[in-house]
Parts: structure tokens; C-alpha cells; sequence
């Protein structure tokens, strides 16, 4: 239940937390728990003094609190010990979005903690640039280069998230702010009121049971509420988003998604893999769903070079016939130098119309942190070589999974040596297909230098702890559907002989 006018501190109201003070201008948003201003305070640069925008969000479970006409928040009658425990998770959840924030360049920054009204409070950095939602409105839909440039950084912030046991549950357009930086932006993921800490144990940190749901881009099992940690339910936020990119339309409420629909819409502009690897992260069932974030952006092609999450903004329009995408690909398998040779010979027949200011400024986003594509000068394209790599990993990551034996998640592992021989993969000479036995257990599925590599079946033939950094003990007959890096569990899923699912494991 949002926080009701009479409860929203008034214009002109003043936060002091000890080391600033923050003027509210407006409320940004407010949910369940808490209410969002946009406020002002005087920052000192040297021995110059600025007027600074920031965001500061307020502790206020409308169901446990109310507010005290001084403007402090008083718990109502009977719900002092729910409203200090809400407390208690609300600071513990400010703590932890301040070490993110400073780890990754692509999660909101928090600047600041403090207690004041009776409450608890934190500042975050005020993003005053347009959201992903408002760019796909203003412009129309992206490319699939646009929208893998913008979505790669998020992703890997949710990579991020999930390694801290994170889940964010309300990843959509609207909140992922685009930060704009001279000829540059940072998608920037934000609000994190649903996010929800897991322990390792499978538990939450805390009992917060907001609930919240956004149709188009929730998954069905987090209507029914998320009772433990589960990327497929981040992943399936993810992959509805950058659908939305492609389509420029909200998709279907999940109980009401259909697959068919979702190829249908996308039609060609994504190439068969790709295609059906968005398919796979809209699965209904977390079972049938791509398992990992790392899982998906090898699924849609998405390279990101680890960087600093900012990308670049160049004017055009990446419009390109499919025609001239597949050739540039096929061409690949002669080589890179046939692939400049190729291109160099064929002009840009499509024409371009200008557009006036307004539109000029909704630009074309092409990463150099990331897969950056080609762009028509004076109807010519140029190739860069950055982009002739990246189709190269696509192409090599595609050819691994056709011959992968089935999919999960990503990161630890058994070590053996084969028993029965296994077949070169064409993309990379030491990655097979191939058998692994352990006196434990067989893995089949890929194989690099004598270890599990990327997807296959763990099937055990004695009881054994699944991998040697998990305390889950796996009983004879059952079998773990996982992903490997070089022997290094990524994540997976434990099956009891039957069929039955028993645990998500990432370590």
C-alpha cells in the first residue's frame, strides 16, 4: 500500500543526518515501505559551494507507522516490535546497497545512512536522466545491437547481485536510468524496494514480506511470492526487458505470455539461436527457464568486456538489411579478412532521413565496452574489428551449444579423466563432447582439459557432496543438470531419480 498524501513529508522540509542537510523538493515514489523524495542539499568542492540533487528514501511501513504532526514517524499501537524489525531490515538493506553501489558502476550508489524522525533514511545519487522505458518510448524500438549495448552492463550487475545472493524482483524499463555522460551513458539499475537477501541456508536475511509485482515483466512463481533465492525469476525480468526493446510493448501479463507470440513479434530481427534463447528466459516454468544470467547473455549474444559498464552514444541508426547481418556472419568462416574484404565492396543501398534536434539527440548506442556495430558513413559500412571479434564468439558460442548436452546455470567442480573418447568441438580445439567418470559419479557433456566445461549431467553412483564447495549431499541415482568453466561449478539444479527437483545450487 503506497504512503497516503497526509504521510508525505511537505516541501521545504528539512533532513538533517548529522553530516548534511537535505532540502525535499517533491516525492519521487512510495510503496509499502518506504516513500522517496527528490531533495536538495549545498555540497562543498574545494572552496566552491553547489546546490546537489539526491534521492532519499524514508523508512515508512504504512502498515506499521504513522506520521507525528512534527513530521517524526510513530509506530501504531501494538506494532512497535514489527515496525523495529522493518527497521532493522531497512538499514540492513541500505548497508548492503552501499558496498554494491561501490563495487559496480551499474547499481544505484547510496551515499548515505542515517537515523532522524524516528526512522531510518538513505541517500542515493539522483539520476536525472531518462529512463530505458522513456528512450524506447521517445525513439521507438532498438535494434538487437542497441539493445544488447544498453542491457549487457545490467546484466552483469545482476551477475552481480545473484553472486551475492541477491534478487532484485522488479527489473523493468523504468528502472534502469540511462546516465548520461558527455557522448556516453551508464545504464544505472535502480530501485531496489522488492530486493530480497538470501542466506546461503536458502533463507531470507529477513522476514520483509513486501510483495509486488509488475505485469510484463514478473514471472508467474513471484506472484505466488519468492521464498527463496532463484535467478530465473531476475532472469525472466531481464530477457521480458529487452524484449520490450525489440517490440517497444509491454509483454503479456506471465500466466498469459505465449511463446509463439513473443516469436512472432520479434519476427527477424533476431537470428533462430537468439530467438529461441529469449524463448527459453520466458519459459513459465522456473524449471524449464534458463537457469543463470551468465546462461542468458551467451544465449542472446551479448559480449561485455568487464569494464565500467558505460556506453557509447553515436547519431544514426543502425537499419542495416538482415540480408547483409548473415552475410557478414557466414563470412566469418572464410575469415576476418575476407569479412573487411566483403564489406568494403558492398555499398549501404538503404537510405537514411534526417531527423530534426529533438530526435537527433535519441541516438544510436554502440559499446566499446561491449559489442559495438557497424556504423554507415556516407553509404559506406565500416567494420570494426571489435565487432568482427564479437561475431566470432557468437558464432563459436553457438556451435558449443548444439553440442552441449543440456542447459543450467554458472561457477565450481570434480576433476577426472576421460573414459571414452570424445569429438572436437570446431569453435575451440580443446573443448569436447564428450564422458568423464568418477568413482562417484558420471558427467556427460562438455569437456575441457580433462574437466566438466560448460553444460552436461552429473549423474551420481554413490551418495556425495554435489561439488566440493557445497554441503549437499546428492544420493545414488540422482543426477545434477549443470553448467562448468573449466571445472568450476556455475550453478545447477539436483534431481532425485524420479525427476524431482531438490535444489537450485550457486555457489
Amino acid at each position: 500500500m503506497a504512503a497516503s498524501v497526509e504521510n508525505i513529508l511537505p516541501e521545504g522540509h528539512i533532513l538533517s543526518s548529522g553530516v548534511g542537510a537535505y532540502r525535499i523538493e517533491k516525492k519521487l515514489g512510495s510503496g509499502g515501505f518506504g516513500i522517496t523524495y527528490l531533495t536538495v542539499s549545498e555540497v562543498k568542492v574545494g572552496n566552491v559551494t553547489a546546490d546537489m540533487h539526491f534521492a532519499v528514501k524514508e523508512h515508512f511501513p504504512s502498515a506499521y507507522c504513522r506520521r507525528g504532526a512534527d513530521g517524526s514517524v510513530v509506530p501504531l499501537e501494538g506494532h512497535d516490535d514489527d515496525f523495529r524489525r522493518s527497521a532493522t531490515d531497512f538499514e540492513a538493506e541500505a548497508r548492503r546497497l552501499q558496498k554494491y553501489g561501490t563495487d559496480c558502476d551499474n547499481i544505484v550508489k547510496v551515499n548515505e545512512v542515517f537515523e532522524a524522525n524516528g526512522t531510518v533514511y538513505y541517500v542515493m545519487q539522483y539520476i536525472s536522466g531518462e529512463s530505458l522505458d522513456d528512450y524506447v518510448r521517445s525513439r521507438g524500438t532498438l535494434t538487437p545491437a542497441e539493445a544488447k549495448n544498453i542491457l549487457g552492463p545490467v546484466l552483469d550487475a545482476v551477475t552481480y547481485l545473484h553472486s551475492h545472493r541477491v534478487n532484485h524482483l522488479d527489473i523493468k524499463p523504468e528502472n534502469i536510468m540511462l546516465q548520461k555522460k558527455g557522448d556516453a551513458v551508464t545504464p544505472v539499475l535502480i530501485d531496489f524496494g522488492l530486493s530480497v537477501h538470501f542466506r546461503k541456508s536458502g533463507g531470507k536475511t529477513s522476514p520483509k514480506g513486501v510483495m509486488g509485482v509488475t505485469d510484463g515483466f514478473a514471472p508467474l512463481e513471484q506472484y505466488a511470492g519468492i521464498q527463496e533465492f532463484n535467478p530465473t525469476t531476475d532472469v525472466y525480468a531481464l530477457a521480458a526487458t529487452f524484449l520490450y526493446c525489440l517490440t517497444g510493448k509491454i509483454p503479456a501479463k506471465a500466466s498469459e505470455l505465449r511463446l509463439q507470440d513473443v516469436r512472432k513479434a520479434v519476427g527477424d530481427k533476431l537470428g533462430e539461436e537468439e530467438l529461441e534463447g529469449l524463448c527459453r528466459a520466458l519459459c513459465k516454468s522456473s524449471d524449464d527457464r534458463t537457469q543463470s544470467v551468465a546462461r542468458l547473455k551467451v544465449d542472446l549474444g551479448i559480449v561485455t568486456s568487464g569494464g565500467n559498464g558505460t556506453v557509447e552514444i553515436r547519431k544514426g541508426d543502425d537499419s542495416r538489411p538482415n540480408w547483409l547481418k548473415w552475410a557478414l556472419i557466414g563470412v566469418l568462416v572464410v575469415g576476418a579478412a575476407a569479412v573487411i574484404w566483403f564489406v568494403a565492396g558492398n555499398r549501404g543501398d538503404d537510405s537514411r532521413q534526417e531527423k530534426g534536434d529533438a530526435v537527433s539527440e535519441k541516438t544510436e548506442i554502440a559499446d566499446s565496452a561491449v559489442v559495438e556495430s557497424p556504423a554507415e558513413v556516407a553509404g559506406q559500412i565500416v567494420v570494426t574489428q571489435e565487432y568482427i571479434d564479437s561475431l566470432a564468439h557468437a558464432k563459436a558460442d553457438s556451435i558449443r551449444r548444439a553440442e552441449a548436452a543440456s542447459t543450467a546455470p554458472a561457477t565450481q567442480s570434480p576433476q577426472s579423466t576421460p573414459t571414452s573418447s570424445t569429438t572436437p568441438t570446431p569453435a575451440k580445439p580443446n573443448v569436447t563432447s564428450g564422458t568423464l567418470t568418477f568413482g562417484y559419479a558420471t558427467w556427460s557433456g562438455g569437456i575441457r582439459d580433462g574437466k566438466p566445461h560448460g553444460d552436461g549431467r552429473l549423474t551420481f553412483h554413490s551418495s556425495h557432496a554435489v561439488d566440493r564447495h557445497s554441503s549437499v549431499q546428492a544420493s545414488p541415482g540422482d543426477y545434477f543438470n549443470a553448467t562448468y568453466e573449466n571445472g568450476q561449478l556455475i550453478s545447477g539444479k539436483l534431481y532425485d531419480s524420479a525427476g524431482n527437483l531438490l535444489k537450485t545450487i550457486i555457489p
